[in-house]
Order: C-alpha cells, then structure tokens, then sequence
C-alpha cells in the first residue's frame, strides 16, 4: 500500500489564496454590520468563500489600507469581482493569483498592488467571464 505524499487539492487550493479572516473579523475591519456585509457580497464587491463546512472566510489580499488607517476592498478589484460573481469563488479566489497576459505576466492581485487600473481589471474579467461561460455552455 502506497502512502499519500500531497495534501488533498482543496488544501493547496487554500493554501494558495490564504490566509483568510471571518465574517466578525472583516465587519469589524471594514466598519460594517453583518447584513451590510451580506448585501456586499452578493453585489460582488468583496470576496466571500465557503468552505466544505459551510463557514464563510474572506481572503485577506483582497484588502488593503486606506490613508485614513481603515481596511477596504482593493478598488482595482473591484470590477473583477463585481462581473465574476456569478461563477464559482474559489475558482475567482484562484484567478486572483494567476499570471495573465493581458496584465504582462502580472496577476490581477498584484496588478491591483502596483496601481494598476480598474479598468484593464474590468476588462479581463468581461473575457474571463465570456470564456467561463462558453466553457459552461459547451460542458453542461
């Protein structure tokens, strides 16, 4: 019998868009209530992510610090996450951290952190989420 070398996918898959906060932990650093945070995450403009057991945890890249001290969602981001909403979020949680092309070789996180704009973001999403979707239609 053969013993397992690798951790479970779902494992590498967290460990690559890790670390994470909780629901309590972002309303307190974003400064809002729980509904709040509900009706941001179902307008795509944070991004949420269930684990196998239900609980919902927030990858902590996608924040970053305003002038004032306070936490918000990456601005750049926003537009990505906001067209993408619909698909799966860990695999737009994964995407976050994949080298793109349109972006030169940058990931659209660190496109985000090197002041990229939101924009080319928004663009990059509009063929993601045409791709996704012909991938959906041509596999369901």
């Amino acid at each position: 019998m053969s013993q397992k070398t690798s951790e479970p996918v779902a494992n590498e898959i967290a460990a690559l868009v890790g670390p994470f906060w909780t629901e309590s932990k972002v309303c307190d650093v974003l400064g809002v209530a729980a509904d709040e945070l509900a009706v941001r995450r179902a307008e795509g403009t944070v991004l949420a992510l269930t684990s196998t057991d239900g609980d919902t945890f927030y990858p902590v890249d996608q924040f970053q610090r305003r002038g004032d001290e306070r936490l918000e969602v990456r601005a750049a981001l926003v537009p990505l996450l906001r067209t993408l909403r619909s698909f799966d979020a860990w695999t737009v949680a994964v995407l976050l951290h994949t080298p793109a092309p349109e972006l030169g070789g940058l990931t659209p996180l660190d496109w985000a952190r090197q002041g990229g704009t939101e924009g080319t973001l928004a663009d990059l999403a509009l063929v993601v989420s045409r791709e996704w979707a012909a991938g959906a239609a041509t596999t369901g």
